[in-house]
């Protein structure tokens, strides 16, 4: 059985019809119309965005749409439980709060340290003495 890439690839090729025609017609952007017959995927972040659009450009072929839709999800199905994603890296949130709660206590302490002392005891007052000359 044919996938659903191939189908419309196929089905479109015979028809001599070019993905710009498609475009055109359908308002569909060109790097998501490759995106469906196979041709890229680079450009697209799930899978999943193709959906609408495939059934658009399947009705355009004269192809069943929701059919179209159906087996594109199957397939996509397949394809996660055939190649499993690597597991992710735990997270580790409590060494996180460490480097923050650190961070903070150095900012406070840095501030303690070059923060203006206030005169104690309301207004501050400084004695000045007089010069005195020197002995000629």
């Amino acid at each position: 059985m044919t996938s659903v890439r191939e189908t419309l690839r196929n089905t479109r090729e015979t028809r001599q019809i070019s993905l710009e025609q498609v475009q055109g017609e359908l308002g569909i952007p060109l790097h998501y119309l490759e995106a469906m017959e196979g041709r890229t995927s680079k450009l697209i972040a799930d899978e999943f965005y193709l959906v609408p659009f495939l059934r658009r450009y399947g009705d355009f072929l004269d192809l069943d749409g929701a059919n179209l839709v159906a087996r594109f999800l199957a397939e996509s199905a397949r394809n996660e439980t055939a190649s499993p994603r690597p597991a992710a890296a735990p997270d580790r949130p409590a060494r996180r709060w460490i480097w923050i709660a650190v961070l903070v206590l150095l900012a406070v302490a840095a501030l303690w340290v070059l923060w203006p002392s206030a005169p104690q005891g309301g207004s501050a007052s400084i004695a000045v003495t007089p010069a005195t000359e020197a002995p000629k």
